[in-house]
């Protein structure tokens, strides 16, 4: 991450996480960093990982059950799942553990065109 950001210290890279535009570099070079360490087998990286598929699996399963919709489908959507696909693996892992039913995959398409699709769904009973 240091050498992403041409950083010398840690501690320089407080001022980029702290008050810049999402996502500030820091953010996605931390992403980065984690990906390649916990791809290269390092289990503090592989952790962080793991806890943070296990976050966005249990938020998606409440925000899935209070709606209703348990049997999915839940698409993956976002930069996190496109630049650290063991992250969209775990999650998906996870998902399936609490949605056993559900159909887990990524995005294909933007997410407006889903929220239509399914706001016609749940007001129409179509498709």
């Amino acid at each position: 991450m240091l050498r992403e950001l041409g950083l010398a210290e840690l501690t320089e890279t407080l001022p980029l996480l702290h008050g810049r535009p999402h996502p500030s570099p820091a953010v996605i070079a931390s992403a980065r960093a984690v990906a390649a360490a916990a791809s290269a087998s390092d289990m503090i990286a592989v952790g962080i990982l793991r806890r943070g598929a296990n976050a966005l699996a249990r938020a998606a399963t409440v925000v899935a059950v209070s709606l209703g919709l348990g049997d999915g489908p839940v698409y993956l959507a976002g930069g996190a799942f496109e630049q650290i696909p063991a992250l969209g693996q775990q999650t998906r892992m996870e998902l399936l553990g609490t949605l056993p039913r559900a159909a887990v995959e990524p995005v294909r398409e933007e997410p407006a065109m889903g929220a239509a699709r399914l706001a016609a769904r749940l007001a129409w009973g179509t498709r």
